[in-house]
Formats: C-alpha cells, structure tokens, sequence
C-alpha cells in the first residue's frame, strides 16, 4: 500500500484545502495557498497515470479523501462526454485541469434569496416546467497546458456549471462542504429556449430547467495513490 508522505504535494493539498474548509470564515491567504499549491500539483504528484485514463469508463470519478467539510478527488472524462450542468449549493470549488482540454460554460442564478437559491421563476405554457433565469458567467474552453487551468465555484458566483471533454482528460477537484443527500442534493438543468415572449431582459441571461432525470451516469473507480477514504480524523492533516 502506497504511503503518503508528509512532504508530498498530495499530502500538503489535503492539509490545506481542511485548513480552507474547516474554517467558517476563510482567509485569503489560505485561498491563495490552496490554489499555489494546485498549480505546483502534477499528473505524478497525483498518482495518475495517462494509460490508465483510455481503459476508464467514459465519465468516473476517483475519490481522494472525504470529510465532513471537505471532499477531494479526481474526474476523468473521455472525449465529447459531458458532465451536465448541475449547481453546488452553498459550496466552494476548487478545480484543476491535469490532463486535456474542456469546455466550461457556467452560470449564476440572477435573483436568488440569502441562500443563494432562486427567488423568482416563471412558468412556460409548455409543460408548465419552471424557469429559473440565470446569468452566463463563462463559456470557455481551459486547457491543461495553459498557465491558468484553475477553476473556482462559490456559493454566490458561477455556482452551476457543465464541463464538456474536448479531449480525453481528468481534472482535480476539491469542494466544500461536500454533496449530502436531503441537505446539498446536486440538482442538474437544461438550458430553454422560448418560442414567444418571456424572453430573458439581456443577452447574457438564459433560462433553466430542473431535470428529474437526465440519463447522467459516472463510475466510481478506486484511487490509485494512497488509500485515505471517508476519514474525520483530523490529526491526519496536523
């Protein structure tokens, strides 16, 4: 079984990102080191190996380590997959591309109340399905190469988003609190296009719809680094 060696990248990430998350109030200084430390992080400071990513399912996630106020792991999606666009209500995101290139398109919900849900809506005549309006934040494509591959979630800005494999690719992803079934449910979207009238009031808004279903699948494959898993065991990262 692999160790994970205190002075390792990995181990610092995990140190850092609890130092970000188990704080109510976190500083900026801890931002910034989290994100200087994702950009130092390699393919090999994170146990991934490129071969591997070919035999994967098309979309699977590997988990790092989880815990009560933190979750950290990797995505690897096969080329023209889509994560489909989905919310992350009251957390904050960290991402890095590690491999490959993807396409972001990302959203903030244009009225929303104190808890960054939506506070108005319309109803279409279609369906009567229930319309949120939203404002595009970024439609971009983020390439591993690229000297800013980092990608930031907060509960109040660019809080949904869909990510679309240009190429074969995997990407870290830290994000807290994490999803928990009944409390923060990831909800998934589609954007709608209206035929007549209630059209958004600005080009950059767009309206979205709740799916119940949307046929969206992703694996859960074991880490190949060292095996930490769900633990709240501080004194790990002290």
């Amino acid at each position: 079984m692999l160790a994970l060696e205190k002075d390792s990248i990995l181990y610092r990430l995990i140190f850092q990102a609890n130092a970000f998350f188990s704080t109510f109030t976190p500083t900026t200084e801890a931002c910034n080191e989290l994100e200087n430390l994702m950009r130092k992080a390699t393919c090999k400071d994170l146990f991934i190996t490129l071969n591997r990513v070919q035999k994967r399912p098309p979309i699977s996630y590997s988990s790092i380590v989880e815990t009560q106020n933190f979750s950290m792991g990797i995505f690897y999606l096969k080329e023209g997959y889509q994560i489909p666009l989905h919310d992350h209500p009251g957390m904050t995101v960290f991402s890095k591309v590690m491999h490959g290139r993807v396409h972001v398109r990302s959203f903030t919900w244009k009225e929303k109340d104190v808890s960054n849900k939506p506070s108005t809506f319309i109803t279409t005549e279609k369906d009567g399905m229930l319309l949120r309006e939203a404002v595009v934040i970024g439609d971009y494509v983020i390439n591993s190469s690229d000297e800013n591959c980092l990608l930031k979630i907060s509960p109040f800005s660019a809080n949904l988003h869909a990510i679309t494999a240009i190429s074969d690719c995997c990407f870290l992803d830290i994000l807290g609190p994490p999803y928990k079934v009944g409390e923060r449910d990831c909800h998934y979207y589609e954007e709608i296009e209206l035929v007549s009238g209630g059209q958004p009031d600005d080009k950059t808004s767009v309206y979205l719809a709740e799916l119940e279903e949307n046929g969206y699948y992703c694996a859960c494959v074991p880490y190949s680094g060292p095996k930490i898993g769900i633990t709240d065991d501080i004194r790990l990262f002290s």
